[in-house]
């Protein structure tokens, strides 16, 4: 697991007067195992199985879970792909939104969460008002002490789980293509809000939430 030690500021788009070196974390109690006891919030893009991490995660380290995706669906009674072809994207993006904000607030009562955000809470960019909140919401738990992991995979992993690894893609307006464009512009605020960064490229869950956890054990 990569620490982004040289990531002190906030993320993207704060207001002025803000920016500079982050508080001091306050110091957290060990978990028997030495496991740190913090909140944790697991993100990436599509394909990079944050929600299955996170599941893992919880169970490695006995903690409670909880995935924007899965939520979605509970309010809605809709997976995310139906409400975007029945409602449209802004109708599934301001469920997005506010389900990311409650579960972020939430996690602002205490400590020993793990929570997987969906590959668009962060926004499209730093402009993006839609979920400006919801990076507000996450800058304040990371000044609480909570920790951040961005899951990320090359593109080849990236398309073979979606499915978009075939010759049938090959065209220039391709899902393929449609998907780098979203990864490139995605990129800098995934990696603005990350604490640490992990590669999931042709690796088992087990895999991935054994090195979060390692980090987790290292981490002061």
């Amino acid at each position: 697991m990569r620490a982004l030690h040289g990531r002190v500021g906030r993320g993207p788009g704060v207001a002025r007067g803000q920016e500079g070196a982050r508080p001091a974390r306050p110091a957290r109690r060990a978990r028997p195992g030495g496991t740190r006891s913090v909140n944790l919030i697991l993100y990436g893009p599509p394909g990079t199985r944050a929600a299955e991490c996170a599941e893992g995660l919880a169970a490695r380290l006995g903690r409670r879970f909880a995935a924007v995706e899965a939520a979605v669906e509970a309010v809605d009674g809709r997976p995310a792909s139906a409400i975007a072809v029945e409602s449209g994207i802004a109708r599934l993006r301001s469920l997005e939104s506010a389900v990311a904000l409650a579960l972020l607030e939430s996690m602002a009562d205490g400590d020993d969460r793990i929570l997987a955000l969906g590959s668009a809470c962060l926004g499209d960019d730093p402009a993006d008002e839609e979920f400006a909140a919801v990076r507000r919401s996450l800058d304040g738990l990371r000044d609480r002490g909570a920790r951040t992991v961005y899951l990320t995979a090359n593109l080849a992993a990236l398309a073979k789980r979606a499915g978009l690894d075939g010759p049938r893609f090959s065209s220039v307006a391709s899902p393929r293509r449609i998907l780098l464009r979203q990864l490139a512009a995605r990129a800098p605020l995934y990696e603005a809000y990350a604490d640490a960064v992990v590669d999931v490229s042709g690796r088992e869950i087990d895999d991935v939430v054994e090195e979060i956890a390692s980090g987790l054990r290292r981490t002061p």
